[in-house]
């Protein structure tokens, strides 16, 4: 058989890869790095990943783990190599990156029927040997209108994190799993969130200003009672701001160099301190507070 051209040195592309040469079959790994980099990719390892959490959970209970576990059994190189460079992150398979990308890197350039070609692919290979195209969302624009004129431009889509809305009389339940993402720990963790903010503000230093629990109230005392409080009225896609807001009124926490009213050498640096919620998300303007508050630090040091 003619040797295999692949192009990405991604997750897919280099499983992909060792996979094809421990079968004995030759394998062209074409990557673009370092020559040309995505804006999500900054080292010059194949298998990078963008976040140390990238490869979500895994707890064989859930649809994700699962699939872990069975990569896992048909002896799968990418998850062998993020089970040694595993970090601890409770039911998540958070790894280290570096020891992660590295360890993969190391094994496909040592193989001996792999070949690693530098420099990005523009145009499909022309064949006749099979190719596996494994370049992610991020398909420079040349290769990525080579693909649409091979197969047509309707049947390319791009879909992140995706849940599209359907009607629930369109599934059939007698085929269809359902699975919630909800898990015991996760309802462990919300009834415990309740019983730290009551913790908190029964300390002696804030029962003082308030009068009474409005929600969910003395008669919300059982851990059933608080979990089923939290399932009537939780929610999702909060953005808490504001609880030390800056400002110059009297209700204000922080001035304008964030430091803390009445309390010296202690500043808030962080979303609360927004007057009020931005009309974006607040990932951007946080950093942007981070760096602005650590200036002032340094120049008050200065002074």
């Amino acid at each position: 058989m003619s040797a295999i051209d692949i192009v990405g040195g991604g997750l897919a592309g280099t499983e992909a890869a060792l996979l094809l040469a421990g079968a004995g079959v030759d394998v062209r790994l074409h990557e673009q790095k370092p020559e040309r980099r995505s804006p999500a990719h900054k080292e010059d390892g194949l298998a990078e990943l963008v976040c140390s959490n990238s490869l979500r959970s895994d707890n064989p209970h859930n649809a994700v783990g699962l699939l872990h576990e069975e990569l896992r059994r048909l002896g799968s190189p990418v998850l062998a190599q993020a089970d040694l460079a595993r970090v601890p992150a409770g039911d998540a398979l958070a790894v280290d990156r570096a020891v992660f990308s590295g360890g993969l890197t190391a094994r496909v350039r040592a193989h001996p029927r792999i070949e690693v070609v530098a420099g990005e692919v523009r145009e499909l290979p022309p064949g006749p040997a099979p190719c596996i195209v494994a370049t992610g969302p991020l398909t420079g624009e040349s290769l990525a209108r080579a693909l649409a004129e091979a197969v047509g431009a309707s049947q390319l889509a791009f879909y992140d994190a995706i849940a599209p809305i359907v009607a629930g009389d369109s599934v059939d339940l007698s085929i269809a799993f359902a699975q919630s993402r909800y898990t015991q720990r996760d309802r462990d963790t919300m009834v415990e969130g309740v019983k730290a903010l009551r913790r908190i503000v029964q300390a002696p230093a804030m029962a003082r200003h308030i009068a009474e629990e409005a929600e969910p109230g003395p008669g919300c005392a059982s851990d059933a009672d608080i979990l089923d409080y939290v399932r009537r009225r939780g929610s999702t896609v909060y953005h808490p701001v504001s609880t030390c807001r800056m400002g110059q009124d009297g209700k204000a926490v922080v001035d304008e160099r964030l430091r803390v009213r009445g309390v010296a050498g202690l500043r808030v640096i962080d979303a609360s301190i927004m007057p009020a919620v931005v009309s974006g998300n607040t990932n951007a303007a946080t950093i942007m507070i981070a760096e602005k508050g650590a200036d002032m630090v340094l120049e008050d040091a200065r002074v």
